[in-house]
């Protein structure tokens, strides 16, 4: 378990609507936009040329 920049209290992080937040005081502890990058978990097949 983790401690909360925030109120310091040792606490687990929950996400909630795009963010994960402190279960103690609620503050957000991670944005939606830290930095992180989505990588899809198998990749789109190519798609073939229509016939001409």
């Amino acid at each position: 378990m983790d401690r909360c920049p925030w109120c310091s209290q040792p606490a687990r992080t929950e996400f909630v609507r795009g963010h994960y937040e402190c279960s103690i005081c609620r503050r957000p502890v991670m944005d939606c936009c830290d930095g992180e990058t989505a990588e899809p978990s198998c990749p789109m097949p190519a798609r073939a040329e229509p016939p001409s």
